[in-house]
């Protein structure tokens, strides 16, 4: 293979053990306990732009036209008090909250401060409290910037690309292109914050098969000089088919040419990426044994869930799941003021979902890939015949991109057997690599 960048490394394994990440947590009993909860709160039920492949709006879900169009000030105290209980119950070491929508910012400024210094006063201290919002970035103001600073928000900005592209994926109500006032938001968080460190905010793309991903990859990094960087397939179903022009290849091939593009630069972050990579990762703990690994460790230790929190309190299962259709329509629904978090999460729904999580169909448990793909995206795995117990919609595709990562890193020096070990599922010392 030709010279590569500094990111392929010359020693795989020793560049793993040096981008390390803590993940493990203290020991949580699943059965009374939770790793960390995530919470999608909807501070808004209406969007200004019209994307056509937005799930919340477009699957079949019009619930949302029943609720508030967004959260007010008298939700905010049950919604306190509802996740004070929670944290103790479960003894949260981390809560996140993510400002969502529809578009986030169609809340008033005034109102959004309420809300978070009301989450950051009466949570700050019982649990680490991480602040989040998702935004598609036309209603960035100075005054937006000053708040999220102030509070510790985290911005996400959704764009799909250069403007070509991005304005045929999120138009406005009118068909409009957004892609304008996206970028004025994105100069207007450059000139706003001081802090170098406060300017860093991530992207998230929706690929576009018919579209080449290194130029949205490029346009990101290279134009608006973005480091942090998600990719989200489009919701398709196992019993839905492609569109006109898409295949599961179609979208592998992106995804391989998206790991090319990453790997001959440097210093970005790409969250799709890591998340493979993670798999093939040492991670290394106080007391560990070699009869011990840590993955093994990790599974068992955290219980983790994501709940959606409406703009009237009610409670729902994560909305990434609203392409399922009627296995979620029939899922619970509760409120902040009449539920707890332990009452909400009793329901079978919930062990459903945790058994898909960690089951995968018969077919993905038969594939070389079964640990790093483990089955692809839930919403992806649905059918209303077989349930999640199916493979991903998007698995040819898939098992492209697992084994063009795979050869990449033998190619690169990352140990066969080492590898050959994790896809087997075996258990892996680190004091074997030594």
């Amino acid at each position: 293979m030709e010279s590569l960048s500094p990111k392929t490394f010359e020693n795989a394994v020793i560049f793993f053990k040096q981008k390390s990440l803590s993940r493990v947590s203290p020991y949580l009993d699943p059965d009374s306990t939770l790793g960390e909860l995530q919470i999608i709160l909807k501070t808004s039920e209406r969007c200004n732009l019209a994307c056509p492949y937005c799930y919340y709006f477009n699957f079949g879900d019009n619930r949302f036209a029943d609720r508030p169009p967004t959260l007010r000030k008298a939700v905010v105290p049950p919604l306190l008090a509802f996740l004070q209980k929670g944290v103790k119950d479960f003894a949260i070491s981390k809560l996140s909250v993510t400002f969502h929508g529809g578009e986030p910012m169609l809340q008033t400024k005034k109102d959004f401060e309420f809300l978070c210094r009301s989450l950051r006063d009466g949570l700050d201290g019982l649990t680490k409290l991480e602040m989040s919002m998702q935004t598609n970035g036309t209603l960035i103001t100075a005054d937006w910037i000053r708040i999220l600073d102030s509070y510790g928000v985290s911005l996400g900005i959704s764009i799909d690309g250069p403007p070509e592209i991005h304005d045929a994926q999120r138009p406005d109500h009118q068909g409009r292109g957004s892609f304008s006032k996206i970028e004025m938001g994105i100069e207007k968080i450059r000139k706003t914050k001081v802090d170098s460190d406060s300017r860093a905010f991530g992207t998230l793309s929706v690929i576009d098969a018919q579209y080449p991903i290194e130029d949205v990859y490029n346009y990101l990094t290279k134009k608006l000089g973005i480091r942090s960087l998600g990719f989200l397939l489009p919701d398709r179903r196992v019993d839905h088919p492609f569109q006109p022009g898409e295949s599961a290849e179609l979208y592998g091939s992106q995804l391989i040419r998206l790991f090319e593009k990453w790997t001959s630069d440097d210093g970005i972050h790409v969250r799709e990426i890591q998340k493979l990579l993670d798999f093939y990762q040492l991670y290394t703990e106080k007391k560990s044994t070699p009869e011990t690994t840590v993955e093994r460790q990790v599974i068992k230790k955290t219980h983790n869930e994501i709940i959606v929190i409406q703009s009237d309190g009610d409670l729902t299962m994560d909305d990434s799941l609203i392409p399922t259709g009627s296995w979620r329509l029939q899922a619970p629904v509760g409120n902040v003021k009449t539920h707890s978090l332990r009452e909400f999460l009793s329901n079978d729904c919930f062990g459903e979902l945790a058994f898909a999580r960690s089951n995968v169909s018969a077919q993905c448990k038969a594939c070389r890939w079964h640990f790093p793909c483990h089955g692809g995206a839930l919403e992806d795995r649905f059918s209303e015949a077989n349930g999640f117990d199916n493979p991903s919609a998007y698995c040819l595709g898939l098992k492209e991109f697992n084994k063009h990562v795979y050869d990449f890193l033998i190619a690169n020096g990352y140990p066969t057997e080492l590898a050959e070990n994790k896809l087997s599922g075996k258990i892996i010392s680190n004091q074997n690599i030594e």
